[in-house]
């Protein structure tokens, strides 16, 4: 059996599309380049409605079914004074930056705000010269990251270089972490960091005093986001740890690694996994009874050695790619 070469792969790589800002994995949205928004607005006829506003497609997808992906390429050394609610200088971080680093392009950048893009004015109390219709305040940060002692932060820069903090869990939770300039149609970049990898699940609650005519009194809703902070370990797969013994790959979905050589995914099956050290692996799959060269950069594409370039197609089958002989479905055996 003759594999394909590094050089082949990496050839292969510049014509083989790019993976799009947000991959779907088992029925997740797992965004990770492009411009989106957290948010929420009250509706008076329909309630409360939250959304990850996506700015380039204009439109909100699923809070509860959307990931926020934060690779290890957006590692970085926590800078000097004015950082210890979050970390100790020196330390590293994960962050998300409100303003895109000179190493990343548009295609590849994720940027995250706050967002209020589909809230109708006049609905809550407030307006001008008030600081927000609505406000939102910190309700709990959990998972695996926070398990191993990873704390939550997001901030941003006003008149100094010193940062003015939304939420920072450092020093626990408290009243100070709340934001209240959630005007009608508000949208924000702010910087989000995350000290540890592994999953986080931030719950907020977004509040506020109605209208009258809206009828009256206070209103509450509460959304949990789910973020994945990745170390780069498993990154021929860009999995990340995901609790349980489990890990969760935005290009292969579910994985749980057996011992050091077998991999269950969700999808798949059994997996015998030999990583090759720079981003990609070799995967003998005993259903298929075939090795397969698997990277994040192919992905959809794999390398099949009895078949040549391969795109899978979920545990019902496989869609087999040829070139010059177009796109054909082999059923699983």
């Amino acid at each position: 059996m003759s594999w394909v070469s590094t050089q082949h792969l990496l050839r292969a790589v510049a014509v083989v599309s790019a993976l799009a800002g947000a991959v779907s994995v088992s029925g997740y949205t797992v965004l990770r380049a492009g411009h989106y928004d957290l948010g929420a607005h009250y509706d008076p006829a329909t309630g409360w409605h939250d959304y990850v506003w996506d700015f380039d497609a204009r439109r909100g997808m699923n809070s509860q079914r959307t990931v926020v992906w934060v690779g290890p390429e957006y590692r970085r050394e926590v800078p000097g004074a004015g950082f210890e609610r979050l970390a100790d200088p020196g330390s590293t971080v994960w962050l998300l930056p409100e303003v895109m680093p000179p190493e990343f392009t548009p295609d590849n950048f994720l940027w995250l705000g706050l967002g209020t893009q589909q809230q109708a004015p006049g609905v809550f109390r407030g307006g001008a010269g008030s600081r927000g219709e609505k406000a939102m305040r910190l309700v709990s940060v959990e998972g695996p990251g926070v398990e191993r002692g990873g704390h939550f932060g997001m901030w941003f820069f006003e008149l100094t270089d010193r940062p003015e903090w939304i939420f920072t869990t450092r020093d626990g939770i408290g009243d100070d972490d709340r934001f209240e300039q959630l005007r009608a149609g508000f949208h924000g970049h702010y910087n989000t960091a995350f000290t540890q990898p592994g999953r986080y699940e931030v719950t907020v609650e977004f509040y506020g005093d109605l209208r009258e005519a809206h009828g009256g009194g206070s209103t509450a809703h509460e959304v949990t986001w789910t973020f994945y902070v990745s170390d780069g370990r498993m990154d021929w797969a860009e999995a990340v740890e995901a609790g349980d013994g489990w890990y969760n790959s935005p290009v292969f979905g579910w994985l749980y690694p057996v011992n050091d050589a077998w991999v269950h995914s969700a999808e798949h099956g059994f997996w015998y996994v030999r990583p090759d050290g720079s981003g990609g692996a070799y995967v003998f799959d005993p259903q298929w009874d075939s090795w397969v060269y698997h990277s994040a950069d192919l992905y959809p594409l794999a390398y099949d050695a009895g078949t040549g370039w391969v795109a899978e197609a979920g545990k019902e089958g496989r869609w087999q790619f040829a070139v010059g002989n177009g796109w054909r479905f082999h059923e699983r055996p």
